[in-house]
């Protein structure tokens, strides 16, 4: 396995973030920050804000309070989103009978987040290139000229997740990227995000199935209305306040991290 790169530039920094909607408060008191090459799992029960958090981060919603920064820079002012790839929970911004492929989909520049910024349009390789192995990676070559309209959700969602690796972006976002997919489908999506962290890119994943997955390296983030724990994996698994939350299932995720650990 290739050593993970990883660098001391503050990628992400969030500090005293609050969302409310309705006068009801979404989530308060989030405060973390990642590096370039982290890899954050970021949990917690239904209904407790991670999917609301992901999109305030990157702007699709807007802070009550808090500061939220990109690369140094507050999110305001942030005009760099091709560094950014977001892969959402549902896929509700695509037209099923837009006259478009899922090639000229997965190979459109990704979307500017938030209504913000302007895109780089540098994809280093060339762009056929890096779209005929992300396809082929996910299984969907045969499906690059099909219309999107003719696609099922989990054959759509494998074209987003595409779309995601070609951009091969500095920060890449997924809510629950593998729900409307087969387990073998799944399992080789997360050997290529494994891949591409550990090439540098910094991760940030909501994933519910955390059964089947390591947390060696990893950062974890739980929140129910508010942060109750950020930190290490290996602090996860020592924490007696998580224990008290997960019960049982922590002694699962963290016996796989100690079977990481001796291979």
């Amino acid at each position: 396995m290739m050593e993970k790169k990883t660098n001391t530039e503050k990628v992400l920094e969030v500090s005293d973030l609050s969302y409310s909607y309705n006068h009801q408060t979404v989530f308060e008191g989030i405060d973390f920050s990642l590096n370039g090459g982290d890899y954050l799992w970021m949990i917690g029960p239904n209904g407790s804000g991670k999917t609301t958090l992901m999109k305030t981060i990157l702007g699709i919603l807007t802070a009550g309070t808090g500061i939220i920064r990109l690369f140094g820079e507050d999110i305001d002012k942030f005009e760099d989103w091709e560094r950014i790839a977001y892969v959402p929970q549902r896929l509700l911004f695509f037209d099923p009978y837009f006259p478009a492929t899922a090639l000229e989909v997965a190979s459109m520049r990704l979307m500017v987040l938030g209504g913000r910024g302007k895109n780089r349009g540098n994809f280093g390789r060339s762009k056929d290139e890096r779209i005929g192995d992300a396809f082929e990676k996910l299984g969907i070559s045969h499906l690059m000229n099909r219309r999107i309209g003719e696609l099922s959700g989990g054959q759509l969602q494998r074209v987003i997740l595409a779309r995601a690796l070609i951009a091969n972006s500095d920060i890449i976002f997924l809510d629950e990227p593998t729900s409307a997919v087969e387990p073998r489908v799944r399992e080789d999506f997360f050997k290529i995000i494994d891949d591409l962290n550990e090439r540098g890119s910094t991760i940030i994943l909501i994933n519910h199935d955390i059964s089947g997955m390591g947390i060696n390296n990893n950062k974890i983030l739980f929140i129910n209305r508010e942060q109750l724990f950020f930190g290490e994996g290996s602090e996860f698994c020592m924490s007696e306040e998580m224990s008290g939350y997960f019960g049982s299932s922590q002694h699962i995720i963290c016996h796989q991290h100690l079977d990481e650990g001796n291979d």
